[in-house]
């Protein structure tokens, strides 16, 4: 999908939300969400504090959870282990966490994934107990 596309689709609300983030365009389907709704499947949406405003702004039953990495360093150690980005795009992803796990309060939950079978364990307790 072109940038252009993206944003007529946005413009047509065809997204429940979505979010411009480090240059890329990211979306979810609004269609997909009200179908998997009325299906009764619960839905898990990975993306950053800015949808879930507006995901809540839309659902305000929705469950807001935030998965944070146990710090700043070893955020930085998984972001070079993946091997995906640049050096300068991981200085940039570093300088913007700061400013997005200032807003992990804001959330329901708060999920620290330090080690991901707990933190896995952790998300699967919350999404029962909220059913």
């Amino acid at each position: 999908m072109t940038v252009e596309e993206f944003k007529a689709c946005r413009d047509r609300g065809e997204f429940l939300e979505w979010a411009e983030v480090h240059g890329n365009y990211y979306a979810t389907s609004r269609v997909w969400i009200e179908e998997q709704m009325r299906a009764g499947t619960d839905v898990l949406l990975e993306i950053d504090w800015q949808g879930a405003q507006q995901v809540h702004q839309r659902f305000s039953n929705a469950v807001e959870i935030f998965i944070l990495p146990p710090s700043l360093p070893a955020l930085e150690e998984r972001l070079k282990k993946r091997g995906q980005d640049e050096p300068n795009v991981i200085v940039r992803r570093l300088l913007a966490a700061g400013s997005e796990m200032a807003h992990a309060p804001e959330a329901d939950y708060v999920i620290i994934n330090e080690v991901f079978d707990t933190a896995l364990a952790e998300l699967r307790t919350v999404v029962q107990a909220t059913r």
